[in-house]
């Protein structure tokens, strides 16, 4: 579907205009001349979209395609934070957690690259910052954990 195709979607009502576009879009893409009647919503043009993607192979040289996925990370996280964790990634933001930890992983690369002893003196001490930041954070989870 033409990008340009998907404002009229957004403009039809649901009702008659959204499902005749549907159908139309069905048609040309699909290529069949079996008519189905569709679907009414926002969900079946997303499947429209995504079947074209499949049937185009847009799907088939992903990163970790065929291989388990590790949802280690998931189960790590406190039962209750994880889906509040998960909507949070989705949307781009990280925990206080791992923030602190990323932080802490740079300051230890600059600290092996700082070269006067005042330099290291400074790193060290915003290291230690968020090392006891770390430490608070990883407390407040597992205080939810004893049960």
């Amino acid at each position: 579907m033409k990008d340009g195709e998907f404002e009229k979607y957004k403009r039809a009502r649901h009702g008659k205009a959204l499902a005749k576009e549907l159908a139309r879009l069905r048609y040309q893409e699909e290529g069949r001349g079996d008519w189905r009647p569709p679907a009414l919503g926002f969900e079946s043009l997303v499947d429209a979209k995504i079947k074209k993607a499949i049937r185009e192979g847009q799907f088939e040289h992903l990163a970790g395609k065929g291989e388990p996925q590790d949802l280690s990370v998931y189960y790590d996280a406190p039962e209750h934070l994880r889906v509040g964790y998960h909507v949070l990634k989705n949307a781009g933001f990280l925990p206080d957690e791992v923030r602190v930890k990323k932080e802490m992983e740079e300051i230890r690369e600059q600290l092996a690259k700082a070269e006067s002893e005042e330099e290291k003196k400074k790193l060290r001490l915003k290291l230690a910052k968020r090392h006891a930041k770390f430490n608070m954070c990883m407390e407040y989870n597992r205080q939810f954990n004893k049960h």
